[in-house]
């Protein structure tokens, strides 16, 4: 599975064990997505799309050295909630070098987990166990209905 500034995919809710994160090997931030948003130093100008190759071969250093940064993974449970990579999209990537400020402006981080979980952290009542519901299941009557 391969990601990169070519294309865009989609992703999913799953189980740690088929996360993006689990096969890269960085389960520290499962269950999280973040946003991080930083202000434009310049005006953009008529030329801001272009692609110089300074900002991109700096964009390529940074890339590396975030990869050497990684370490050993941590065990991966399939009861609390990750993120998986799903299939390309049909929407076109198109890269575009800005002048952003160092310092991001602003930044949003989203915890995520399954019901059950939410339950135990004390975030949502308990409720009904889903194998008691599953138990009382009759199924749909003589056929399955169309939606």
């Amino acid at each position: 599975m391969e990601v990169s500034g070519d294309a865009a995919r989609k992703f999913f809710f799953t189980g740690e064990r088929s996360s993006y994160g689990a096969k890269l090997g960085l389960t520290e931030d499962l269950g999280t997505i973040e946003a991080v948003f930083f202000r434009e130093r310049e005006v953009l100008r008529k030329d801001a799309f272009a692609e110089p190759g300074a900002k991109r071969e700096e964009a390529q250093r940074d890339q590396a050295a975030g990869a050497s940064r990684l370490q050993a993974p941590a065990p991966v449970f399939d009861e609390y909630a990750a993120t998986g990579m799903g299939g390309r999209t049909r929407h076109d990537v198109r890269q575009v070098f800005l002048d952003l400020e160092e310092a991001p402006a602003a930044s949003v981080r989203i915890r995520y987990e399954f019901r059950t979980a939410l339950a135990r952290l004390g975030v949502l009542p308990a409720g009904e166990d889903p194998l008691d519901r599953r138990e009382r299941g009759r199924g749909f009557g003589t056929f399955c209905p169309e939606r």
